[in-house]
């Protein structure tokens, strides 16, 4: 179970309450913005949803670690030594929320054994909450309405196919990927909006072979994604990405619909 129920549905309003309050310091002039020494950027807003983030984490009845792309960071030993952990990434699309295109979300995910087997990810934009528990399928809350999501079934020699594309992140390596592709239609999107939208059916494939992103930036995504039908594989192994390795650091993958 990991959590109870009560505990996931008070997590659900924790992930809003910490998108409405990036969305409070999106409409402002000073947004607070200040870069790390990886010279990624930081804000108010990152920092004001990590913290509803932590302080209702410490509420739920069952408490794991917390790793948090805003916290202080973890001995990589001790990190990849623990059983269960919540994986934060309080606003993933830190760039685009920055140019205002409203391509950014909160990520909230629970790893275990090296895998999610819980996530969560809040569009404030748009109010569009998508979520997933490992066995219990996808869905997204929008509208005070919830839909269960499954990915559109493709065939990856088909033409076409919808390629999510990131706005921020120009990515010559996907290249050699996408040329044994068939006309593919390129889908500009930010942030992990790239795998919700695959979840839904609006995109087909997402390729990522950068190295760019961390274990924060997709995992919520991920079980979201497997829940509907689809995968993220490690272009490595050609298995399911895992978590909780030595480095934060993901490997370069894949994200896409289930195919025939």
């Amino acid at each position: 179970m990991y959590i109870t129920e009560n505990d996931f549905e008070h997590l659900k309003q924790v992930t809003i309450n910490a998108g409405k309050a990036i969305m409070d310091i999106y409409h402002k002039t000073e947004r607070g913005i200040e870069y790390k020494k990886d010279d990624s950027p930081l804000t108010q807003a990152d920092i004001a949803s990590n913290q509803i983030i932590n302080e209702g984490l410490a509420e739920l009845e069952t408490a794991y670690p917390i790793v948090s792309e805003e916290n202080d960071q973890w001995n990589d030993e001790d990190r990849a030594a623990l059983e269960t952990s919540w994986l934060i990434d309080p606003l993933d699309g830190t760039k685009e929320f920055i140019s205002k295109n409203g391509e950014f979300a909160v990520c909230v995910a629970l790893i275990h054994q090296h895998k999610p087997v819980i996530g969560l990810v809040y569009a404030p934009v748009k109010d569009e909450l998508y979520y997933a528990r490992e066995g219990k399928g996808a869905f997204l809350q929008i509208d005070g309405k919830v839909q269960a999501l499954k990915t559109t079934a493709i065939n990856l020699q088909s033409k076409n196919l919808r390629i999510a594309v990131s706005r921020s992140h120009m990515n010559p390596l996907n290249n050699s990927y996408i040329e044994k592709l068939e006309d593919p239609v390129f889908v500009p999107k930010g942030s992990i909006l790239k795998m919700t939208d695959i979840a839904v059916g609006n995109i087909d494939v997402y390729p990522r072979f950068d190295m760019k992103t961390k274990e924060w930036d997709i995992a919520a995504g991920q079980i979201i994604l497997e829940e509907a039908g689809g995968v993220v594989i490690d272009s490595s192994t050609n298995e399911a990405v895992r978590y909780n390795k030595l480095s934060l650091q993901s490997p370069p993958f894949i994200a896409r619909a289930q195919s025939i």
